[in-house]
């Protein structure tokens, strides 16, 4: 009887420890989302919404679905269309998808979820960088998106100039807070943090100009000259969209001169009425680095301290 007893306690107190036991560490599951359409997905913010890009090539249509954060639910927005810039062989292609109706859901135009744009070249093109200039959805704002198609843009490398290695430890690495212009402009960053475009406006002149300045903008004097013969701004304004050509100019007190200035000059007459519009730099050349879509919105509006 003392013999199993003994045999009991000693079964007993192993199955104790062994549940006791903890449990073996379990890497906890990469937070993915899925495309309910199989779709390329568009990250909107920081994962506050996203759209999911669709490719009919026999039809050349690309459509848009508005999503949650989650890609669970669809979401309604009132604005009418919005606009993707394309790049294509080097060559810019406006994509502008318009709102879309859906009686079985009751969707209309400013109240719905599907956005459709179509181009021939949809019909043989399946792959392309491109920007959203700017969309609204719920009274949030998101503009300068870029991505790519049909990859996306939910990944840890952030676009910069051509080339660039974005060689990291694949964390989220924080957004690098703009600095403010030194002339009280509007100042848009180039690249992973690299030149700034610092945009100052003379409305009453008409005139836009463009100072190519340094990472940190320290002063007037933090400047950077380029060899660039000009530059393109796509301004849209009221839905129209409209060519800014920026040209070097001459700074005799630096010895600057085109072709080795840091100083460029746009001219228009619509500049002199209208002072705010989204606008996106087509192809920049600064210190042997190329820069393209960088889109912004002037003016750049003020950040709290």
């Amino acid at each position: 009887m003392v013999w199993l007893l003994l045999n009991t306690l000693v079964f007993t107190s192993a199955c104790s420890r062994k549940a006791e036991a903890p449990a073996a560490s379990v890497a906890p599951a990469k937070h993915e989302h899925h495309a309910p359409h199989g779709g390329t997905p568009v990250v909107l913010g920081d994962e506050v919404y996203h759209l999911e890009l669709v490719l009919d090539p026999v039809e050349g249509k690309l459509q848009a679905f508005v999503l949650d954060g989650e890609m669970e639910n669809f979401v309604r927005s009132a604005t009418p269309a919005f606009e993707v810039i394309a790049t294509v062989a080097g060559e810019k292609r406006i994509l502008m998808f318009t709102a879309v109706a859906d009686p079985a859901t009751g969707e209309k135009v400013g109240d719905t979820s599907l956005f459709e744009a179509t181009a021939d070249w949809l019909k043989t093109i399946k792959e392309f960088d491109a920007v959203l200039t700017s969309i609204e959805i719920r009274g949030g704002a998101f503009s300068g998106v870029v991505f790519n198609f049909p990859k996306g843009n939910d990944h840890d490398e952030p676009p910069g100039a051509s080339g660039e290695s974005h060689a990291d430890s694949g964390e989220h690495k924080k957004a690098h807070k703009p600095h403010p212009s030194p002339r009280g402009g509007t100042l848009v960053q180039i690249g992973k943090h690299q030149f700034n475009i610092d945009l100052v406006l003379d409305s009453a002149a008409g005139k836009l100009q463009g100072f190519v300045v340094g990472p940190h903008a320290k002063g007037v004097t933090d400047v950077v000259r380029s060899s660039m013969a000009s530059f393109e701004v796509i301004a849209t304004v009221d839905g129209a969209k409209k060519s800014l050509v920026f040209r070097p100019v001459a700074v005799a007190a630096t010895g600057e001169k085109p072709g080795d200035s840091s100083l460029f000059e746009a001219h228009a007459d619509w500049l002199k009425t209208t002072q705010e519009f989204d606008g996106v730099f087509a192809r920049l050349e600064i210190g042997g680095a190329s820069f393209e879509d960088v889109a912004f919105k002037f003016p750049r509006e003020r950040e709290a301290e």
